[in-house]
């Protein structure tokens, strides 16, 4: 079952981390190039947007479609603990 959870998960997100991986990489290479600010300055940058602000916009975006689509409720109700889905989703 945790299997199946993971995966579906991983369909469902794997087109959030790409999107994110291709906008901090686009920054960084630009900002990288153009020499607008030193480099660890835009280094410490892109570290702080992509281990800080992406994972709190991805974490806001797991909850809220399941419980439009309703399948939420489905979820909980699978024969594994609560928090083995939750911990799927995360």
């Amino acid at each position: 079952m945790w299997q199946a959870l993971v995966w579906k998960e991983w369909r469902e997100q794997r087109w959030r981390m790409g999107f994110g991986v291709a906008l901090l990489a686009t920054y960084t290479i630009i900002g990288l190039r153009t020499r607008v600010m030193p480099d660890e300055q835009l280094i410490a940058m892109t570290i702080l947007i992509g281990g800080g602000i992406f994972p709190l916009m991805a974490a806001m975006a797991l909850i809220a479609p399941e419980r439009a689509e309703g399948t939420i409720v489905r979820l909980l109700t699978l024969p594994v603990p609560t928090w083995h889905v939750l911990a799927a989703k995360a």
